[in-house]
């Protein structure tokens, strides 16, 4: 039977700078893999977005405060013109205990690609490459939880809510579906709460 690749991904955040992400991740079990980050190169420009990804099997915590604190990552161009601007969100696998790289991979070929094709500009993203769709068939359910509201004793989040067009959340689709063997895509923005029965 042919592998299916679905993934749930959980976001946190909204961070506005890598200092407050390094100091919430180093307290956290799980380990984050994916980022989002928005900023901004003038300040009255538009948001620009970089998706990516890290895979490191030696850093057991906090891996993505090693990767974006890269001499050469691109959030320091943000960083060094209107680090005011600046929201990270960071992305762990809730279905998949250890994924493999080449699932982190996958997942972040398929944010950028939809994100590329469907949601921004081209002069919005930043990401140069993984701009083509995966070669596999992948869903990708993405759930938001905002790090400033826990909800109970356990240091589980609140779902996030915003009000701004421009906040990553509400830039990528809750729910995503690529089909490689026909090309097309299946999204929806924001799922809606059902009436309870």
């Amino acid at each position: 039977m042919k592998k299916t690749n679905v993934f749930i991904i959980s976001w946190y955040g909204p961070f506005s700078s890598q200092k407050k992400l390094q100091e919430w991740e180093y307290k956290q079990k799980d380990c984050f893999f994916l980022y989002i980050f928005q900023g901004k190169r003038r300040k009255n420009g538009r948001f620009k977005y970089y998706c990516g990804m890290t895979y490191h099997r030696t850093i057991s915590d906090a891996c993505v405060s090693h990767r974006i604190n890269d001499a050469d990552h691109h959030i320091h161009e943000f960083e060094n013109r209107h680090p005011e601007t600046i929201t990270i969100w960071v992305g762990t696998f809730a279905n998949v205990s250890r994924p493999k790289k080449s699932d982190v991979r996958l997942c972040e070929k398929m944010l950028t690609s939809e994100l590329t094709h469907f949601e921004l500009d081209e002069k919005e993203q930043v990401n140069k490459t993984n701009k083509k769709p995966p070669q596999e068939t992948v869903y990708i359910i993405n759930e938001w939880f905002n790090i400033n509201k826990i909800i109970d004793d356990d240091g589980n989040y609140d779902d996030y809510k915003s009000r701004s067009k421009d906040a990553i959340p509400n830039i990528v689709p809750d729910v995503m579906c690529y089909y490689a063997g026909s090309g097309d895509w299946y999204r929806a923005r924001k799922l809606k709460l059902a009436p309870r029965l």
